[in-house]
């Protein structure tokens, strides 16, 4: 990245999030402390599409974020108030900004890729990946081993019936949920 100067990265990651989650994206420390810093940046609920991000380099050096590295973390937030159902006011990816940098014909064909600009296609291409299938059986793997583990005779007698499934509701599907998100 060169000195005194700001650059937009678009992420490989496309995201969605209903009309009630909005986020915001902030700096990784491993960058901000060679001098790095992304300008605000926020997430619109009912987002659809690659992140977009501006990074600023306010040193006298070059710095260098290599392809695949981590630069940002994005904060999620629940709204109390949900956005207004269809009303979206960027565009997926954001062609508006993205038009005016010197793309080359493989970026303009990634980010034209129909994949990350609708819900429906987002939804698609991650049902269908390899990543979120390991984690679908890595799920089911856990549910198995709880549900063995709780039906044996010695641990339902000590746990007593009413307090497992208290337990089983509502400890072990939250906590292994927030794990996996």
């Amino acid at each position: 990245m060169p000195p005194n100067n700001t650059v937009c990265i678009f992420t490989v990651e496309a995201i969605w999030v209903s009309r009630r989650i909005g986020g915001t994206y902030h700096p990784r420390v491993s960058l901000v402390a060679k001098g790095i810093g992304n300008i605000s940046t926020i997430l619109d609920p009912q987002w659809h599409g690659l992140s977009l991000v501006a990074v600023n380099n306010p040193t006298s050096r070059t710095i260098k974020i290599s392809v695949g590295q981590a630069f940002v973390s994005i904060m999620l937030y629940y709204l109390k108030n949900p956005a207004t159902k269809g009303i979206i006011e960027n565009q997926a990816s954001r062609p508006d900004i993205s038009s005016k940098f010197n793309l080359t014909t493989e970026e303009e064909t990634f980010l034209n890729e129909q994949w990350h600009r609708n819900q429906h296609s987002l939804v698609t291409k991650m049902v269908h990946s390899q990543s979120y299938k390991s984690l679908l059986e890595d799920k089911a793997k856990f549910k198995r081993n709880i549900v063995s583990i709780l039906d044996h005779n010695l641990v339902g007698g000590l746990l007593g019936i009413n307090c497992m499934r208290y337990w089983w509701n509502n400890f072990i599907f939250s906590w292994y949920e927030l794990k996996t998100i």
